[in-house]
């Protein structure tokens, strides 16, 4: 496609004149590997996720925040492949590093304690997801504001996670949480408004209180 092609040759002309370990040349791989992962070519994301990697563990300070990016970025990508191994390996990594670098309550934390959470609770490993996602959410409500969609994200998975857990009365609190805020920020047909109206539907199915409905 068009942005395929005006990426490659932008990545074919540094090519031919920066050196191979050149800063630049790992944001051409990236910007190509995202588009990739995007379009749902997964092997040649990975491909080039990892030659961005390849450069940035080479030039960069082990605590760079780029560096910790592109971890984030392969953990997605392994998580979407359901390579949940690797995913984990690479979620840690970049955890390891926000930890050392961020501010305790920094917003990317809690996305790297989010992303965390989904992967241990794809795994049914919900005791480590409720502690990841517990710990995103208390840096949300305290970093963002109350009305940030980020904040309805960490609701819906405490609320999603319980209701896997059969705990109906903590996923109905945080479920009616994200609601209050999605009702509010966001627009009517927002997707991720209509996904709120169901799954308190289907919650409430669950729990027999048709009657709510």
């Amino acid at each position: 496609n068009e942005a395929e092609e005006y990426l490659s040759k932008a990545l074919n002309i540094r090519q031919k004149v920066l050196d191979s370990k050149h800063p630049h040349l790992s944001s051409n791989y990236n910007n190509l590997a995202v588009l990739y992962r995007t379009t749902g070519n997964y092997t040649k994301a990975e491909e080039y996720f990892n030659k961005c990697l390849s450069i940035r563990q080479e030039v960069l300070h082990p605590k760079h925040p780029e560096l910790a990016l592109t971890y984030n970025n392969l953990a997605s990508l392994y998580e979407k492949t359901k390579n949940y191994n690797k995913a984990e390996e690479h979620y840690r990594r970049c955890l390891a590093i926000r930890e050392e670098v961020l501010d305790s309550k920094h917003p990317e934390l809690a996305t790297s304690y989010s992303g965390l959470g989904v992967l241990y609770e794809k795994l049914g490993n919900y005791q480590e997801a409720e502690k990841y996602f517990s710990k995103a959410l208390g840096i949300r409500e305290e970093a963002l504001g109350c009305k940030n969609p980020q904040l309805a994200a960490s609701y819906n998975n405490l609320a999603r996670l319980h209701r896997n857990m059969k705990n109906y009365t903590k996923a109905e609190d945080y479920l009616i949480k994200c609601l209050s805020i999605r009702q509010e920020v966001l627009h009517p047909k927002h997707p991720d408004l209509i996904n709120s109206y169901n799954s308190l539907a289907t919650l409430y199915e669950a729990m027999g209180s048709l009657e709510k409905l």
